[in-house]
């Protein structure tokens, strides 16, 4: 049996879901901008950075906050960057756990390319849409990419927060080209969010490697 080919999408879809919380996703040129984080585990976290039109940046000041753990950004110009961040890999109960997460903010009002730029994650959410320009009740096209290839037939869930109430929902699989449509119903700030589990390729490992995936942006 060839192992890339062989994908188990288990019920415990987002049991470690790693995703940001910038404090806001409208921001402006100049400002620095604090950027919440799910897990508190620091030694855990890589790769924090920004990425606009013009080049990549990293995010500063990796530390603790409350139940999670925060970093922050300082914005360069107007556009939609993301920001990304990872987990260093993790075995357990012989599965390899890793994470990823990116956020779409919105910069001086003003949207551009970026929105679109995969950042080599290796579970990766990438927009087919810039959702900036979407209001409530619109859809969102969403392409999910594995190892930079599309990822068929895994199940996405979408979550939605206001105020401090969020909602979750099964959205469906991705179709054979890795693309979902993501009904965005309210005006919130919202995730997309993957798990792909496989066979580990390092067996003395572990026997199974998970990739979780999640992207963050606002609707209004």
């Amino acid at each position: 049996m060839k192992h890339a080919c062989f994908l188990f999408l288990g019920a415990s879809l987002l049991a470690q879901e790693l995703y940001l919380s910038p404090e806001s996703f409208a921001v402006s040129p100049g400002e620095r901008v604090k950027v919440g984080i799910s897990t508190a585990d620091l030694s855990r976290l890589k790769d924090a950075s920004m990425y606009t039109t013009s080049g990549a940046y990293n995010m500063l000041n990796l530390r603790r906050d409350g139940a999670g753990a925060a970093v922050d950004v300082a914005i360069k110009g107007p556009g939609t960057p993301v920001l990304a961040i990872r987990t260093l890999p993790s075995v357990s109960g012989g599965k390899r756990s890793t994470e990823f997460a990116k956020a779409l903010l919105i910069s001086g009002g003003k949207t551009d390319d970026a929105f679109k730029r995969r950042v080599g994650h290796a579970l990766e959410f990438v927009p087919a849409q810039n959702p900036y320009s979407l209001k409530p009740g619109a859809t969102l096209p969403v392409h999910l990419l594995l190892r930079g290839k599309p990822a068929a037939g895994v199940q996405v869930q979408a979550i939605h927060t206001v105020g401090e109430t969020a909602e979750a929902e099964d959205i469906g699989k991705t179709d054979s080209s890795g693309r979902i449509l993501v009904p965005l119903t309210v005006a919130a700030r919202w995730r997309v969010a993957a798990t792909v589990t496989e066979p580990c390729p390092e067996p003395t490992v572990a026997e199974a490697e998970s990739f979780t995936a999640s992207l963050a942006f606002e609707v209004k």
